[in-house]
């Protein structure tokens, strides 16, 4: 729903300058968050860059990190192929995961 606003000014030096103000109501899509795994033991880890620059270098890590800690846990790249929302429910079916780190880094 869009309701846009316009104010007219009152000044001489302005008259018939409209102004619009973009304050319409917004609308909120409310989502519930993905249930949370009590322990990565014996899970399946996704791994997942967004090709932002040194995100593959965090991931390295965290691989590292995830297998030493977690030594029956599957570690998985997920590609980045697919649009953000609906690449994640792809990429859940083809590659089901237990649980998903996304590197967000620049």
């Amino acid at each position: 729903m869009n309701s846009e606003k316009t104010e007219t000014l009152e000044r001489p030096a302005l008259a018939g300058l409209r102004v619009h103000v973009p304050s319409g109501a917004a609308a909120m899509e409310v989502v519930k968050p993905a249930t949370r795994v009590a322990t990565l033991e014996a899970k399946r880890i996704a791994l997942q860059w967004n090709e932002k620059q040194n995100g593959q270098l965090l991931l390295a890590e965290v691989a590292q990190q995830l297998s030493a800690r977690y030594r029956n846990s599957r570690i998985v790249n997920w590609p980045n192929r697919y649009p953000y929302k609906a690449g994640f429910q792809r990429l859940m079916q083809e590659q089901p995961a237990d649980a998903v780190v996304l590197s967000l880094g620049d």
